[in-house]
């Protein structure tokens, strides 16, 4: 504190984000908190509350496997399903964020259901703009990171490989957005994240 412009909280043990990140917060100075910024959505609210001294997502938001172009061909959409290894806590949000991102007027959320089996947790979801969301963590079984979209006119799967872009764009826009040069992410989208991985968790 007081010898640095910007901290990179570079840690997914999203329990302790909070208590980390406080001493830079209340001192002024930018944070990057590793996703997902918190499990539950009352700690993600207490640190977005610190407005533009905290950025945090999944830098898969940024991948061009994810982009909203992606989308051109196939019509209105209508269900988006996710797959992804590892943990829900640590995990989900990879999948969770760049879907949500790609339909910014999906409303709110009406319904939701959550089911665990083996190694896997799944959660269902309903948004009042008519699309239904889905996201899988696998555990320890390996399963490819990917979104399946499926919209009137057709389906398509994206699938993730591009780590290194998609990590040094989220780091630029860290920067950016310290610099002034551009406006921090939507609140409602992270919020939005952090309630469905809360619901998963719960």
């Amino acid at each position: 504190i007081g010898q640095v412009d910007g901290v990179l909280l570079a840690r997914d043990d999203a329990e302790h984000h909070k208590k980390m990140a406080l001493p830079f917060l209340e001192n002024g100075i930018p944070v990057f908190i590793d996703k997902p910024i918190a499990l539950d959505v009352k700690t993600a609210q207490e640190l977005l509350s610190f407005g533009d001294l905290v950025y945090s997502c999944s830098s898969l938001r940024f991948a061009e496997e994810f982009a909203p172009h992606h989308l051109d061909e196939l019509g209105e959409i209508q269900l988006i399903e996710g797959t992804v290894p590892n943990s829900w806590e640590k995990y989900a949000v990879h999948i969770i964020e760049p879907a949500l991102n790609l339909i910014p007027d999906r409303g709110h959320l009406t319904a939701w259901n959550r089911a665990s089996k083996a190694e896997s947790r799944s959660l269902e979801a309903d948004w009042s703009g008519g699309i239904t969301t889905k996201f899988t963590t696998t555990g320890s079984v390996r399963s490819p990171l990917q979104l399946t979209i499926t919209g009137s006119e057709g389906s398509k799967t994206l699938k993730f490989s591009d780590s290194f872009t998609a990590f040094k764009r989220s780091l630029q826009y860290f920067l950016d957005l310290v610099n002034g040069k551009v406006a921090n992410l939507p609140r409602e989208l992270t919020l939005d994240v952090v309630d469905l991985i809360e619901k998963g968790i719960e």
